[in-house]
């Protein structure tokens, strides 16, 4: 049989009753590994998370594949800031996680693929106002209480990894038979027994808490999920 094919560019061009939304495409390539650490705010595939909100993580529930009570793989993960960041500055920063079953047979099960949405102000707890370079290895310290729930429950162990990643690196300054940077700095004031510690007012500590929403539900599941 004959196929019919397109005789001219203008054969090519949508009519004004289709559809003209406009997609992006996006192509894996090879990267520095120093690169796809979070304060770069990478898009990247597989690996490790790149945790925006390195605190607030989604929870060992929210991680598990509905369909068969394994824990979810990381698939990839993208940058996507809104555009408009003067009236949208809650979403400063915003990523989009999407996680997927390690069973191939369950990927059309409900719950077997899961996304969620990090967003971050500008200012926040955990990244500098201004965008960091090239020779910034780490990210910030972090100066919150928090991260000791987020290491014991990342299955990931993706604070660890990020230091590691630097102190073996050949660009880092450090002689490789040093003692590795902290992960966290201590913090000033000790927290009060029986009392949730609370970032400070004007960080953006309220739009701080990463905003989770699952594909298979479509509602927040948890308050600081990333």
């Amino acid at each position: 049989t004959d196929s019919i094919m397109p005789q001219s560019d203008d054969d090519w061009e949508s009519s004004d009753d289709e559809d003209t939304n406009e997609y992006m495409l996006g192509f894996a390539e090879e990267a520095e590994p120093l690169s796809l650490l979070r304060h770069h705010f990478p898009s990247k595939l597989g690996g490790r998370p790149a945790w925006l909100d390195p605190v607030h993580l989604p929870t060992r529930e929210q991680l598990g594949c509905k369909a068969t009570g394994e824990r979810l793989n990381f698939l990839l993960q993208v940058y996507a800031p809104l555009d408009d960041a003067v009236t949208h500055d809650a979403a400063f920063h915003r990523t989009l996680f999407l996680f997927a079953t390690p069973q191939g047979t369950a990927l059309t099960k409900p719950g077997a693929v899961r996304a969620y949405r990090c967003q971050l102000s500008r200012r926040n707890p955990y990244y500098n106002y201004e965008p960091s370079d090239e020779a910034d290895l780490l990210p910030p310290p972090l100066t919150v209480v928090e991260p000791a729930g987020s290491l014991a429950t990342d299955p990931w162990c993706v604070l660890e990894a990020e230091t590691a990643l630097v102190f073996n690196s050949p660009l880092a300054t450090a002689p490789l038979n040093s003692a590795p940077p902290p992960l966290l700095e201590p913090v000033a004031a000790p927290v009060s027994s029986g009392e949730a510690q609370t970032p400070a007012q004007g960080t953006g500590s309220s739009t701080a808490q990463a905003s989770a929403t699952g594909v298979d539900s479509g509602e927040p599941q948890g308050e600081g999920s990333a």
